[in-house]
C-alpha cells in the first residue's frame, strides 16, 4: 500500500470519528477523544478550587504516564533484545518520561497557585453565565 493511499484510509477514518462524535457527543469513544480538554469552571467557584482540580487532572496524566511507562518496562524485560530491535520503543521509552516530568510539573504549578490564591489571594469566584440573548418574537419568560 502506497504512502498516499495510507494516508488517505488515516484522514477518512480521522473525519468518520469527526463525525460519529458529532451526532453522539455522550458516546464513550466522544468521552474518551474528549477527555484531554481538562475542567471548566463551574458557576460560583473560587479561582483556588478551579486551580486545584487542574492540579488534580495533571495527577491523573501523571499516573497513566507511570502506568504506560511501567507497561513498556515488562515488555522490556519480556524480550532481552527488544530495546535495540524496535526503535520504536526507544522513542516511547524516551517520550513517556518526558510526558511524566511535563505533567509534575504542571501538578506542581497549579497546586502552588491553588495554595497562594486560598491564602493570600485574589481568589475571585467565576459569575453564572449570562442568559443567552433572546431572539425577537420568541416566547417570553
Amino acid at each position: 500500500m502506497s504512502f498516499e493511499s495510507k494516508l488517505l484510509c488515516f484522514l477518512a477514518i480521522v473525519g468518520a470519528l469527526r463525525v460519529y462524535v458529532r451526532i453522539r457527543p455522550t458516546s464513550s469513544i466522544a468521552q474518551a477523544a474528549l477527555s484531554w480538554i481538562g475542567p471548566s469552571p463551574v458557576a460560583g467557584e473560587s479561582w483556588a478550587r478551579f486551580q486545584w482540580r487542574w492540579a488534580l487532572y495533571s495527577v491523573s496524566w501523571l499516573l497513566q504516564m507511570l502506568f504506560a511507562m511501567s507497561a513498556v518496562f515488562l515488555l522490556f524485560m519480556q524480550d532481552d533484545g527488544a530495546y535495540e530491535k524496535h526503535a520504536w520503543l526507544q522513542l516511547i521509552w524516551f517520550a513517556l518520561p518526558l510526558g511524566a516530568g511535563v505533567a509534575l510539573l504542571a501538578f506542581v504549578g497549579f497546586a502552588c497557585t491553588s495554595v497562594k490564591a486560598h491564602l493570600v489571594g485574589p481568589n475571585p469566584v467565576f459569575a453564572a453565565e449570562a442568559e443567552p440573548p433572546r431572539q425577537a418574537g420568541g416566547p417570553a419568560a
